[in-house]
């Protein structure tokens, strides 16, 4: 019997792609940290009557998190920091919502194992690191970001 072996994906080596023509600078989309890929169903909870006091769960809709993306502070000329400033700033007509994808990539080849698509994407939340006089820490901030919907490919 063979059995193949696989190594299993790390979670240090990944790639952020944000869609939009107007983002064209590549050192723009590193990051060190990523967090909050998740989905859920919500449910809604009915009992039923009588003896068995039955709990039927339904089904409602998909919830998306809130994906936090963290890295060392960026220029202000930074094309993602003005995305995340025009929208928090200004009024909700104003806001471009991007195609935002996350691919874990292989340790040795580079190449996606999994990417997550995240659809109608806008920034919600941008905030800057602690600043420690005592530590000799990079400056990292960090933003949020939320989406109508994603897709694993």
């Amino acid at each position: 019997m063979n059995i193949t072996v696989v190594d299993p994906p790390v979670s240090y080596n990944f790639a952020v792609r944000i869609v939009s023509s107007e983002f064209n600078k590549l050192e723009d989309t590193y990051f060190s940290e990523i967090s909050g890929i998740s989905a859920e169903l919500e449910v809604e909870e009915k009992r039923s009557g009588g003896i068995s006091d039955l709990v039927f769960h339904l089904p409602k809709s998909t919830k998306g998190s809130r994906i936090t993306l963290k890295r060392a502070l960026a220029p202000m000329n930074s094309d993602i920091i003005k995305w995340c400033f025009n929208t928090i700033n200004n009024d909700i007509t104003k806001i471009s919502p991007k195609g935002v994808t996350i691919s874990l990539l292989d340790r040795n080849t580079g190449s996606p194992v999994m990417t997550w698509v995240f659809y109608n994407a806008f920034p919600v939340k941008w905030s800057m690191g602690d600043f420690d006089a005592k530590e000799s820490k990079i400056a990292i901030e960090s933003m949020e970001l939320v989406f109508s919907y994603m897709e694993i490919q």
